[in-house]
């Protein structure tokens, strides 16, 4: 009973140990990544003084259309033009998800004024957060809608 026990915890410990790795692998490709395409100038940048977003997602995600979509007309709507969204299919333009290693949508890829990468966003990404990413002030933000059931 106690050799059960034993091996049990063993594997469990081992299990755990993988994970972590796995984990670490998985960041430290992230990292990299970011970093690479932080080196590349994006194609094409902002209006004046904002930045550029490429909005990921496909047609029939939800999250996409009912949570990030709105949060994205909020930051436009906030910006005044200063930002660009651009969005993608990432199913049809698979090369492009491919680059920036979409995994799931939403994502977003926020790039700075000067056209740099500044940070990827898989999933949901509220648009404080990605007003904050662009150096864009939280407080011009339009309130988020509310929701009653």
């Amino acid at each position: 009973m106690v050799e059960r026990v034993l091996i049990a915890a063993g594997l469990l410990a081992l299990l755990t140990l993988a994970l972590l790795a796995a984990r670490r692998l998985l960041a430290a490709r992230r990292r990299a990544t970011v970093r690479r395409l932080r080196s590349a100038a994006a194609p094409a940048s902002g209006g004046a003084g904002g930045g550029r977003i490429l909005y990921f997602t496909t047609p029939h995600c939800v999250q996409c259309r009912q949570l990030q979509e709105p949060a994205l007309e909020r930051l436009v709507a906030a910006a005044a033009g200063r930002v660009v969204v651009e969005k993608v299919d990432a199913v049809e333009r698979d090369d492009l998800a491919r680059q920036y290693r979409i995994l799931t949508v939403p994502s977003t890829a926020v790039f700075g004024p000067d056209g740099r990468l500044v940070e990827i966003n898989e999933g949901y990404a509220p648009a404080e957060r990605l007003a904050a990413q662009l150096g864009l002030p939280a407080a011009a933000l339009p309130p988020a809608p509310r929701y009653s059931i």
